[in-house]
């Protein structure tokens, strides 16, 4: 019996290794795009275009190497690892110091080289050229831009006008934090720097309520997922707004349990502040963890209850008068955000419609949009972040070994909903719902916790041992495969992020093409191509990205047809090219189509721009 059952647990890491290889070499061999194409025929969809193939061949092909290397990995790492990690204190042992510094070496260089070479240190999105813009704004010294005398050629996604000032509406906090970065000339650093140090914090947190164990499983799932492999290269605040959230949990823990010195709930009271500053809604993740503090506010004594009440008071004053002080010195009164100001303006997009309400819920009928939004967000979840998270996170609150701090944080991912349940919005869609990003800390503390409660449950029965045993390898080898599932998709994730930052620096980066191919001082007119019906005049805007000064070599202006001499009167030293926005020469990795004009020439002409 016992050899059958030695037999029994050493099948693991050898069919684990076994397949591991049969799908590295399956992705290698077989996923190619001759096959592709052959398949694509034998389907009977020859028009299915060829570049589209070719990225999901390609995604396809890394993210099943990845998913074949970590399945090896674990196949070698089963018996002195993943077969105890969830049966005991593995790591009991082993100095948080260690552990900390084994955290740090690993996703560091991972996160940087990701941003290096796969976001190449350029931002793909309006939102992140948004961020940047008024970080550099800030970093002049000024809070706002003086917009040009012919602004309406210049004019920018989430980039608002008022008064001849020129600001982005984006929260304000993430454009702070990024100025020193920017003065370094390093802005790409802060994020994977952030990323690391919130797989710390995550640590920490686990230690501290559960074991350390739970903390540093938990952050390996956190640094390994999609979700956050992918953010962290990015130029969005929500790496911030997590790196804060995770700190002032951690230190909202440690007030709840021990209580503490004046000045840290007054540092506390202003981090939790500073969160709606970065991200307006993710406040909300922390709710439970006020209430926490709240209770222990009823029953501490009087000095306790004065350090709460500053703590309180500290968070509203910070955020009160920051907010009322922005706004004023953008808008004009201290209660008009940003946003309106943009709604007025002729370059909004329609993200929000402006006759609603950027939140609240109007009738039946939105909220039954936006809860199957909400239901497709969740959806997503389990794609880029865990297999089945959205369910796994009550599984600590429903087995025993349960404790308040499971219930605190599946309230707080629940809170993160029903805060964007009443957001209008479509959905931060970027590679999985970004927008619960600040959410992942606690999503996977209480993953970790589901396997390691399963693994327990079954392990603990008094009744069938053997199946018992049997199901909680399985629990063992469930968990081992939501690790492999991650770094594949996250593999899969890095190349698929390099082919779209290779066509983002086409499409958007249109002064520095200029100026890689040795043409210095000009103006370049962005216009629709005539053949791609994908591209309007409207979404030229979101190509439009100069300095905040106007100060770049090449400046890139919408092409307005006739108007367009003015703007040329306005530079008449500089020579002007008209370049063609065609998404579907993008995707099929081909260049713009462009030409040299001058004042005499008509801009929309019956002759094509040459291609380059």
């Amino acid at each position: 019996m016992q050899a059958n059952t030695a037999q029994g647990k050493s099948r693991i890491p050898a069919h684990c290794f076994g397949w591991g290889v049969f799908l590295a070499l399956l992705a290698v061999l077989l996923l190619t795009e001759g096959r592709a194409v052959a398949f694509k025929k034998f389907a009977g969809i020859p028009e299915f275009p060829n570049h589209l193939l070719f990225q999901v061949v390609a995604w396809l092909r890394f993210a099943f190497v990845g998913f074949g290397l970590s399945l090896v990995l674990c196949g070698w790492l089963w018996k002195p690892v993943f077969s105890r990690v969830l049966a005991g204190d593995l790591l009991e042992s082993v100095s948080d110091q260690k552990i900390a510094a084994g955290l740090l070496l690993v996703t560091l260089p991972v996160y940087l080289l990701l941003e290096w070479f796969a976001f190449q240190r350029f931002p793909l999105t309006p939102d992140e050229f948004a961020y940047l813009f008024q970080a550099k704004t800030l970093a002049s010294g000024n809070l706002t831009a003086p917009a040009h005398p012919l602004q309406r050629f210049f004019t920018s996604a989430f980039i608002a006008e008022s008064d001849g000032r020129l600001f982005s509406i984006m929260p304000a906090g993430w454009s702070f934090f990024l100025v020193p970065w920017v003065w370094a000339g390093a802005a790409w650093i802060a994020n994977p720097l952030l990323s690391s140090l919130s797989v710390l914090l995550v640590f920490r947190i686990g230690k501290t309520v559960y074991d350390k164990t739970t903390g540093c499983m938990a952050a390996l799932l956190m640094a390994a997922s999609p979700f956050f492999v992918y953010t962290s290269g990015t130029f969005f605040a929500h790496p911030l707004s997590l790196f804060l959230v995770l700190a002032c949990t951690l230190g909202a823990i440690r007030l709840e349990k021990q209580g503490g010195a004046w000045y840290v709930y007054l540092l506390i009271g202003l981090l939790i502040g500073t969160i709606p500053i970065v991200r307006h809604l993710d406040v909300f993740l922390l709710l439970p963890m006020l209430a926490l503090l709240g209770l222990r506010f009823l029953r501490s004594p009087g000095r306790s209850r004065a350090k709460l009440l500053l703590l309180a008071a500290s968070l509203l004053l910070v955020f009160a008068a920051f907010t009322s002080w922005y706004n004023e010195r953008l808008t004009g009164s201290p209660t008009r955000v940003p946003h309106e100001v943009y709604l007025e303006n002729d370059n909004y997009l329609g993200e929000i419609p402006r006759h609603t309400s950027l939140v609240g819920i109007s009738s039946v009928g939105q909220l039954k949009v936006r809860i199957r939004r909400l239901l497709g967000q969740l959806f997503q979840l389990n794609l880029v972040l865990f297999p089945l998270a959205p369910l796994l996170i009550f599984v600590p609150i429903l087995l025993p070994g349960r404790t308040k701090w499971d219930g605190v944080f599946t309230c707080a991912v629940l809170c993160m909903f029903v805060a964007y349940l009443f957001y209008w919005c479509r959905g931060g869609l970027q590679f999985g719902p970004r927008y619960y990003h600040p959410a992942v800390g606690f999503f996977c503390l209480l993953i970790f916790r589901a396997f390691r409660a399963l693994h327990r449950c079954l392990a603990r029965r008094r009744e069938g041992k053997a199946q018992a045993g049997g199901l909680s390898r399985l629990i063992s080898l469930a968990f081992a495969l939501v690790v492999c599932f991650e770094v594949g998709i996250s593999t899969g994730t890095a190349r698929m992020v390099k082919d779209v930052a290779d066509y983002a620096m086409i499409i958007q980066d249109v002064g520095g093409w200029f100026a890689r191919r040795g043409i210095q001082n000009s103006l370049v007119f962005l216009s629709p191509s005539p053949e791609d019906e994908a591209t309007d005049a409207t979404k030229i805007f979101l190509r439009v990205r100069n300095k905040p000064d106007f100060s770049d070599t090449n400046l890139t202006a919408s092409d307005r047809g006739a108007e367009n001499r003015e703007l040329m009167d306005f530079y008449p030293d500089r020579r002007y090219f008209l370049y063609e926005i065609d998404t579907d020469r993008m995707l099929r990795g081909e260049e713009m189509r462009w030409k040299e004009i001058d004042r005499g020439d008509s801009i929309h002409t019956e002759t094509p721009a040459q291609d380059s």
